[in-house]
């Protein structure tokens, strides 16, 4: 059977955000939580897309499981506080900074292909 592999990939996310779905009576995260959760697997995509680091499935299950943790507990404070300044922070800078890799990554290939 095939299967995707960025599938495969997607799926701690969705674990960590249903875990962090049902944990809404976990105490508030603090910035240096999500840090914690978010930092490491930022600058692992960074890496990755910028080719400092090969791509490996099981890092990406790792860090996706991460991920998926790190945003439900930032949705948590966003359900709780739609105006928090901490998650807006924290979503918005982890999102324009893997975006700016990723259009980075994508524009390189772009220019490898000519």
């Amino acid at each position: 059977m095939w299967i995707c592999r960025r599938c495969l990939a997607t799926w701690p996310l969705a674990l960590g955000l249903i875990v962090a779905g049902v944990g809404l009576r976990w105490p508030l995260a603090t910035p240096w939580e999500l840090a914690l959760w978010l930092v490491p697997v930022t600058v692992e995509y960074i890496a990755v897309h910028l080719r400092w680091a090969p791509y490996s499935a099981s890092r990406t299950w790792l860090f996706g499981a991460m991920l998926g943790i790190g945003l439900g507990r930032t949705f948590h404070r966003y359900v709780l506080q739609p105006t928090d300044l901490v998650a807006w922070i924290a979503l918005s800078s982890v999102g324009l900074v893997c975006g700016l890799a990723a259009v980075y990554h994508f524009t390189l290939k772009k220019r490898e292909l000519k």
